[in-house]
């Protein structure tokens, strides 16, 4: 997504006394009045968000990357009524009254400014298997790659690109902050998100009233990651933080899978925590990246 764009809305939405909602009336096309109706709110917020960007010289050629702002913002806009619709040959068209919420405390605005200010940087995410630098956690990666387009970044290395970094002493010096210019100059990345797993399981055992301890046909299973957050192009860690997880399981192998899948989706949110608070230090005019 256009870092000029997200500059551009994150300038109107924060710096501007503008009201936190308005109200418009569109109209929507769709094969039945669902679709339709979500189409005449994704115009609603086109209009709305778009009118702050009408003029300038990246509207045109930014089209593609506004609509992927407008069509993520479903919690951002609601139908207030409809006016008018009518089903035509194989087309629902209604014509509505659309709310559109301008608040900047809201998830997609919040979300919004966030990439704003971090300008969306491309984004490696790195889970590597207890300390083994050349064994992903492919599982993890993808909840945490999820989790970050979910948010609404746009430039999130898919997993295959990654899992495709198997120099382990390229590994181990991205870990450590160590300057990388690889990773920046072959893969592009503006931020690398790093950790290493920890996990064991074991057989749960209960009292068995007899001054001793016996084992039940589950196991428990307590992993974590150790992630950093870490700038590829001068080193420097941004961040640190320690995310755990527990589960259990019928056998050993599920009671660690499952742990490491609490531990990659605690991970995520302490993520997106990270994230927010970094951008919060970040001017509006400057990149993660030093450039």
């Amino acid at each position: 997504m256009s870092k000029k764009i997200f500059l551009l809305l994150f300038t109107f939405f924060v710096f501007t006394g503008h009201a936190l909602a308005e109200e418009v009336t569109v109209e929507g096309y769709g094969n039945d009045r669902e679709a339709a109706l979500s189409d005449a709110r994704r115009i609603a917020v086109e209009r709305v968000v778009g009118a702050y960007v009408e003029g300038t010289t990246v509207v045109e050629a930014m089209a593609v990357e506004l609509d992927e702002i407008y069509t993520r913002a479903d919690g951002f806009s609601k139908v207030v009524g409809v006016l008018e619709e009518n089903f035509s040959g194989s087309v629902y068209r209604v014509k509505a009254v659309i709310d559109v919420d301008t608040n900047p405390q809201n998830d997609f605005m919040s979300n919004l400014q966030m990439i704003a200010r971090l300008r969306d940087p491309k984004i490696a995410v790195i889970a590597l298997r207890n300390g083994d630098y050349g064994f992903h956690e492919v599982n993890a990666e993808t909840i945490i790659n999820e989790s970050l387009i979910n948010l609404g970044f746009t430039n999130v290395l898919n997993v295959s690109q990654v899992t495709s970094m198997y120099d382990s002493k390229t590994l181990q010096n991205i870990y450590h902050g160590v300057q990388v210019a690889d990773l920046s100059s072959n893969y592009g990345a503006d931020m690398v998100i790093i950790g290493h797993s920890t996990v064991k399981a074991e057989k749960i055992k209960i009292p068995d009233y007899k001054g001793g301890y016996k084992e039940v046909a589950l196991n428990s299973g307590v992993a974590s990651f150790a992630m950093k957050i870490v700038n590829p192009y001068n080193g420097r860690i941004l961040d640190t933080f320690l995310a755990e997880g527990k589960a259990m399981g019928i056998d050993r192998a599920e009671a660690e899978r499952e742990s490491l899948r609490a531990a990659s989706l605690n991970a995520a949110k302490m993520i997106e925590e990270k994230l927010k608070k970094l951008s919060a230090r970040t001017l509006t005019t400057t990149s993660v990246k030093n450039k």
